[in-house]
């Protein structure tokens, strides 16, 4: 049930269209570090959060200073 939520979030923040830091949601999720939420997010969804997140256009440039982690 957690997983689902977490994975509901990502998607809330991705259809904003507004760019985040991967390593700050994950932690923001409640996962130990980048590579755990990585992990879960490519077991439930068959890929790379990075890749998913394409699907989205970004409608508002990243905020802190342009700094967007990649995984």
């Amino acid at each position: 049930m957690i997983r689902r939520y977490r994975l509901h979030e990502v998607n809330r923040r991705l259809e904003s269209g507004v760019a985040f830091d991967w390593s700050r949601l994950a932690a923001e999720l409640g996962y130990a570090d980048q590579a755990h939420f990585t992990r879960d997010f490519r077991a439930m969804i068959r890929e790379p959060p990075t890749q998913y997140a394409q699907r989205y256009p970004l409608r508002e440039p990243p905020r802190d200073h342009g700094a967007v982690t990649t995984l």
